[in-house]
């Protein structure tokens, strides 16, 4: 009797320690749940591009010198931005693939922190009231730009920028080759001496021919 009650009495010790053991991984996998879902956003956000963030293939235009970029001869896609809005944050990924997929050289996609010192005087020549202006400045056209006011995506960015630039936005240009066999000349080549010629007229080459007969 009493080695059932012994046996009794491990049997519930051992489902005890074992009830405990689940329950206690239960809870601590039920806080780690919690935990993530807290932090998921947090983390994300960490992670996310900003409208800030440096992004490859985009420029990021500064005031100081903006007349000096604008000298060029190109075409600039701007989107002037703030670091606080929402809607900018929501398209700085788009902007970002943007810049990815434009690889002509004379289409430049850009960005401009709208409230940088200095960036008054450019919202005021360009009449910026709200974050995000997406502006078109044509290399003639600097002070008259186009402002796109459409849906935001990628592709309608790309449509947009083929149709008002007329150039394959997505294409690089492709390098003249030389023709197969053709040998380059240098610039610097010594000239090939000329043979002189003979101005004698042939009267007189046929007296001395009989002459050396005689």
């Amino acid at each position: 009797i009493f080695s059932i009650l012994r046996l009794s009495d491990r049997v519930e010790a051992s489902a005890a320690i074992f009830f405990c053991t689940v329950s206690l991984l239960c809870i601590m996998g039920w806080l780690l749940w919690v935990l993530w879902l807290t932090a998921a956003p947090f983390l994300a956000e960490m992670h996310a591009v900003r409208p800030e963030s440096p992004m490859a293939g985009v420029t990021d235009l500064a005031a100081a010198d903006w007349d000096a970029q604008m000298a060029s001869s190109k075409y600039f896609f701007v989107e002037i931005y703030a670091p606080w809005c929402g809607h900018c944050s929501h398209v700085a990924p788009i902007l970002a693939e943007l810049g990815q997929r434009v690889k002509h050289p004379d289409v430049v996609v850009a960005k401009f922190n709208g409230v940088q010192d200095g960036a008054d005087v450019v919202k005021k020549k360009y009449q910026i009231r709200g974050f995000p202006t997406f502006l078109l400045l044509k290399p003639s056209e600097r002070d008259n730009p186009i402002r796109y006011q459409g849906q935001r995506s990628v592709e309608l960015f790309l449509e947009f920028l083929s149709s008002q630039t007329g150039l394959p936005v997505e294409e690089a240009p492709v390098p003249l080759e030389e023709p197969i066999g053709s040998d380059p000349i240098p610039q610097n080549a010594p000239e090939s001496p000329v043979k002189p010629q003979d101005s004698s007229p042939p009267e007189a080459d046929s007296a001395a021919q009989e002459q050396r007969r005689d």
